[in-house]
């Protein structure tokens, strides 16, 4: 378990780094919902999960899927948070970019090859 935790930082540090300065600079005009902060969990969980269910041959060295991960994340939710500030009633926003979060993390699974070490 503690090895997961430690793995968890090549996604959670870009992740959380990022999306923080996004919310810093929009936060007097977007709030914050329970979806925004597992957009910090999911899409990682997400990864692991597939990769549990099958490595396709994947090396440690695929562990830098995680920090492209931690590096769309903020993207996405800096989309979301444009979205929010141009259509203030957009309810679906933050659970919409939960789901491509997810989406990304699992297309990086899937399309990523096994790298060699």
């Amino acid at each position: 378990m503690i090895e997961l935790a430690r793995l968890y930082l090549l996604f959670g540090m870009p992740a959380l780094i990022g999306c923080s300065i996004v919310w810093l600079l929009a936060r007097k005009r977007v709030r914050l919902t329970f979806s925004d902060g597992l957009l910090l969990i999911a899409p990682c969980l997400c990864w692991f999960s597939c990769l549990m269910i099958d490595n396709n041959g994947k090396t440690m060295s695929n562990l830098v899927e995680l920090i492209y991960l931690g590096y769309a994340v903020p993207i996405l939710f800096a989309g979301r948070v444009v979205f929010s500030m141009r259509r203030p009633g957009a309810s679906r926003a933050p659970a919409t970019t939960l789901l491509a979060s997810c989406l990304v993390a699992v297309a990086l699974w899937a399309f990523v090859p096994g790298l060699p070490e």
